[in-house]
């Protein structure tokens, strides 16, 4: 769960950024979520958004940066990589 400052910033950064592409300032974004988020496998989620997303515009991804920030909330066990 946000707290109330949090939850500012995000819908600060989102206000401040809506828009520049994800690409541009994917690395604040990151930067934001990182300060918060309890999932071990939190770069690695960020990582997989920032790609995924990357040529969209913030304001079109208010509602799925929320989402990623629920995930990123849950304190899930971390994944181990394996190279095949």
């Amino acid at each position: 769960m946000l707290t109330k400052d949090q939850a500012f910033d995000i819908g600060e950064f989102i206000y401040k950024n809506g828009h520049k592409s994800l690409w541009q300032v994917g690395d604040r974004l990151e930067k934001i979520l990182g300060e918060f988020a309890i999932n071990p496998n939190k770069e690695q989620i960020i990582s997989a958004f920032i790609v995924k997303n990357g040529a969209e515009k913030i304001y079109t991804l208010d509602n799925a940066i929320f989402k990623l920030i629920q995930e990123l909330a849950k304190a899930e066990q971390p994944v181990e990589l394996t190279m095949s």
